[in-house]
Order: structure tokens, then sequence, then C-alpha cells
């Protein structure tokens, strides 16, 4: 899922990015590895918040967070 993503992003060129429940946690993941790709990103109620390995590169996209009550 990752890799089709990435490829789609590639085929835009600079997106800003709204993604909701387990898409947030693929967009999250995506905006770390291709920051510019993704202009900013709106995540609503991700599935998680995965771990960024930040020793080679820092996150840099511009991004909101929504929670709701679940």
């Amino acid at each position: 899922i990752l890799a089709a993503y990435g490829e789609l992003l590639d085929r835009l060129g600079h997106v800003h990015v709204i993604a909701h429940s387990q898409g947030g946690v693929f967009a999250l993941r995506l905006a770390h590895e291709k920051p510019g790709r993704i202009g900013a990103l709106v995540v609503i109620e991700p599935g998680s918040i995965p771990r960024m390995d930040e020793s080679t590169r820092r996150y840099e996209v511009e991004t909101l967070f929504v929670m709701g009550d679940n």
C-alpha cells in the first residue's frame, strides 16, 4: 500500500493531503519519507501515530492532527 501511495505522490507532484484513520498512518509515513511531495497534511483520527526514524531525516511537513472521541 505504501509503495502505491508513494507512486501516486510521484505522479501528482506537490500536494496537500487530508487523510483519515489508517490512511492517516500511511500519509504520516510518506510525509516523513517524501517531504518535498507533501506541502501540508491534515490527519483525522489516525489509527496510530507511527514512530519516525529521525536519525537520518527530521519530520518537516506541517501537520494538523484532529482527534475525535473514539
